[in-house]
Parts: C-alpha cells; structure tokens; sequence
C-alpha cells in the first residue's frame, strides 16, 4: 500500500488515512501502529466484531457504504481502495466518491479487475451467471471441485510467461469471482480518465490495474 502511494512509512504518522473496503481489517491495524489516523470502511457486519475487539485509539471502524460515505469531503491525507470497486454497481460514481474525500496534495491508489488480460475465473462466471444467488455452502463446494481442473491447467502457466497459482489461491479466485453480485473489469485508459476527471496529477501505474495520483490543489 505504502509503495503503491508511494509515501514512507514514517510519512503515516499524524495522517487521516481511508481504507476503503477494508474487509477483515488487518491493513488498517497496521497503519494505525505506524502512526496513522485510520478510517477502515466495509458494510459487512463483522466490522462491529472488529470494533469491539479494538485497542487502539487512533483506528476507527465504519460500517457504511462506499456510495454514501458519511464523512467530510476532503478529510484524508491518504485513501486506499483494492479490489472493490469493481464489486459496485457503478465503479466511475464509487470512485468520484473517494476521490472527494481525499484533500487537495492527497494521495489516491485503488486497483482494479483488468479487462486487458484472459481471466479463467471470469470465464467461469460467464458460465454460471446465477451463482451469486446460490447459497453459500454450494457455491464453495462448487468452488472447490473447480479449482481442480483450473489448478491442473495452470502447470502450463510458465509457458506462457504467467505465474503458477496455489490450490488455495485458485480456490479463492473462484469464489471471489462467482459469489459477488457486480463484478466489472476495466482498462487503463479508462480509470486514467477517472483520476483527470477528478483533478489528479501524477498518476503512477504500480500493477496490473492498481493506478495512484495526487489530488491537485
């Protein structure tokens, strides 16, 4: 996150920084032992477990949606989002939601489903469209007996220059793929164009579809 941003680690203390998305929370604990001032956003309910088992003063957890956040435009010196945006309804609308949060000389990252590359887990969502209305225990044992093949097929991943997943990992990208009600992919040219439309400059690619920039003042 902190490369990403491209911010020190001494740079996060005294900050107001968002995890947006955070879900078990684990990145905003640490950013709140380096210093940071730390919002973690999810709506699911096991922010409120979160909340109650924690000790530091200076992390705060919000059950809200990223669409309606209740909080100040332009509150934070750091906003991070990965792997969300593309679980809204409408991704460009999520965004112009963070980027008003973020204050002028702020920094921005979020990351994004890619839809320049060949993604198994994608196809196989296109092939099971209603999965996200299955019931859970199904769908992870569907999961499950996937992965398999998909596991299989992936020896062959070095020769084509790609990296050989886990097991587990396969097992996860399925599920993270057929669960979720929205599910869009995007081009890098296009979330470019969202980080100018929202007046940010130096907008850096620090992955496949993980963008960051600055919010000019």
């Amino acid at each position: 996150m902190l490369s990403a941003l491209d911010v020190r680690p001494d740079a996060m203390a005294g900050s107001w920084t968002l995890d947006a998305g955070c879900g078990a929370g684990r990145l905003g604990n640490s950013l709140a032992r380096l210093g940071a001032n730390v919002v973690s956003l999810d709506t699911a309910e096991t922010m409120r477990l979160a909340a109650r088992g924690n000790r530091l003063p200076n992390l705060h957890y919000l059950q809200a949606d990223l669409m309606h956040p209740p909080l100040r435009p332009g509150a934070f010196d750091y906003v991070w989002s990965a792997g969300v945006l593309h679980h809204t309804a409408a991704p460009r609308d999520a965004f112009d939601k963070l980027a008003s949060l973020v204050r002028p000389g702020g920094r921005l990252a979020i990351w994004l489903y890619s839809a320049e590359r060949f993604s198994p887990f994608l196809a196989v969502r296109r092939m099971i469209p209603f999965a996200h209305r299955m019931p859970e225990p199904i769908v992870a044992a569907l999961c499950r007996y996937l992965a398999v093949p998909l596991y299989l097929a992936g020896i062959a991943a070095p020769l084509f220059a790609r990296r050989r997943l886990p097991l587990a990992t396969v097992r996860f990208g399925l599920y993270d793929s057929l669960t979720p009600r929205y599910q869009s992919r995007h081009t890098e040219r296009e979330v470019r164009e969202w980080f100018a439309r929202n007046g940010f400059v130096q907008v850096r690619k620090w992955s496949e579809l993980g963008l960051s920039g600055q919010r000019g003042g």
